[in-house]
């Protein structure tokens, strides 16, 4: 666990760096291994020069100096580590090809190996362990620092986000415990990107909360983690670049005894889906949070083809409304056609409604608790309760979960459960939301 702390710090700290200009330049952290790279007076006479040139260049254009972000990355992440306002510079070239210098804005430096000649390091034959998430047992923890700041300085090659979006959840105490990672929501399919350098040491399936797992180690030692993946696209021992996309994101349905999972695509996969389950099993609860739309597209025709329809059937008598649906449905264009093409105009679409999901579950299990959801934005609590309680009411639910759009952020998610009485239950976050429904649940199960 303390190593995924190390990790998480790590990526936490990797945009608090400044990017020299004019210069392409990857770098790596020290390890503090004896590199034996020491150069001799002269050359280390002329490093100095070259150092102090960069240094009085770099303080005379302190104002204008552009600092540069890594990829994909919109927003600086703020440092958890007290860097004391030391930043590096620049990074300069030594006579051996695998060593370079990092200079600071204190006047200090330090030799940093070359990433490009790290590949056959010993880091990645020692702890070499792929049947275990965590392979530093045998390491002495306490000798683990709690973060390291790496050093981003003039290439933004050595650093890639690993996806362009916002952090749901950041590393650190949530909840009243510790998160040992980084939340980022994906959508399934999007791509996700190896945030350094280095080589695969996991790529499997993980049945202990990361689903679909691909862990990346670094020539540092650190490793980076990606979970909950729809698709894994590298393999245990390869090699990764920053920036490469070595899966895709999304979870996949989780594997379990006493959970099953069914897929669904649209509202009469539904239907289907409950019509089997309550045919085969008691349905004691039901927790319907499934967004439904109210419409689904019948048909989608153009007004050209439309027209020529009707206009071909003028002489026919008849109710005209009935004529416009017969002729959206004859002149659906979707039929084998896949994606729309951009080049049809402005499309006519005929829509339907869909069946209501809640009235489907109360014929079908009337002896369930159910309990159904209800989302608005900017209302007053007494418009949001009114609303919860008249769906409840409508669709014979025995309670509803209300939420209000401007009381959910990162850190808090209000909801209030409502009865039939209109009892009210307000929670301050989704754990606590999940508990209390299933509690609740419960209780009225035992009742009944």
């Amino acid at each position: 666990m303390k190593n995924r702390h190390i990790i998480a710090a790590a990526l936490l700290l990797l945009t608090t760096t400044t990017a020299a200009q004019d210069r392409h330049t990857e770098t790596t952290p020290d390890t503090g291994e004896n590199l034996q790279t020491t150069p001799n007076a002269e050359q280390l006479r002329q490093q100095i020069e070259t150092l102090q040139r960069q240094l009085d260049l770099l303080e005379k254009g302190r104002d204008t100096l552009a600092v540069k972000k890594p990829a994909l990355l919109s927003d600086p992440v703020e440092p958890i580590a007290n860097m004391n306002g030391i930043i590096p510079l620049d990074t300069l070239q030594t006579i051996n090809e695998a060593v370079k210098i990092v200079i600071y804005n204190d006047n200090s430096w330090k030799y940093v190996r070359d990433r490009e000649f790290v590949k056959d390091s010993s880091i990645y034959t020692k702890y070499w362990d792929t049947s275990t998430l965590f392979p530093y047992k045998e390491y002495p923890l306490s000798e683990m620092p709690a973060s390291l700041a790496i050093d981003l300085v003039d290439s933004l090659k050595c650093y890639h986000y690993p996806y362009k979006g916002s952090i749901r959840s950041k590393y650190g105490i949530r909840y009243r415990r510790r998160h040992q990672g980084v939340d980022i929501p994906v959508k399934t399919g999007d791509p996700i990107y190896a945030t350094f350098d280095g080589r695969v040491r996991i790529s499997e399936y993980n049945r202990g909360g990361y689903g679909n797992l691909i862990i990346v180690r670094h020539d540092n030692g650190l490793e980076t983690y990606y979970g909950h993946l729809s698709e894994r696209l590298v393999q245990s021992g390869e090699w990764v670049e920053a920036g490469q996309i070595i899966g895709l994101g999304g979870s996949i349905r989780p594997v379990s005894k006493r959970v099953t999972c069914v897929e669904i695509q649209s509202v009469a996969d539904l239907q289907e889906a409950v019509t089997e389950l309550t045919e085969k099993y008691v349905i004691h609860g039901v927790v319907h949070s499934m967004a439904v739309s109210d419409y689904k597209v019948r048909s989608v025709s153009t007004i050209d083809s439309l027209s020529e329809y009707l206009e071909n059937r003028s002489a026919e008598t008849g109710d005209l409304q009935k004529k416009i649906v017969q002729g959206m449905d004859e002149t659906d264009l979707r039929e084998g056609v896949g994606k729309l093409s951009s080049q049809m105009g402005a499309p006519l679409l005929l829509l339907e409604p869909t069946p209501k999901i809640l009235p489907m579950f109360r014929e079908m299990a009337p002896q369930a608790v159910i309990i159904g959801f209800k989302l608005l934005s900017q209302v007053s609590v007494e418009e949001l309760f009114d609303t919860a309680h008249r769906l409840l009411v409508k669709n014979r639910c025995d309670f509803v979960l209300a939420n209000d759009m401007t009381e959910i952020d990162e850190n808090h998610h209000r909801g209030y459960l409502i009865d039939p009485e209109r009892n009210i239950q307000t929670f301050d976050t989704k754990q606590e939301i999940a508990k209390g429904i299933v509690q609740t649940i419960y209780s009225e199960v035992e009742h009944r």
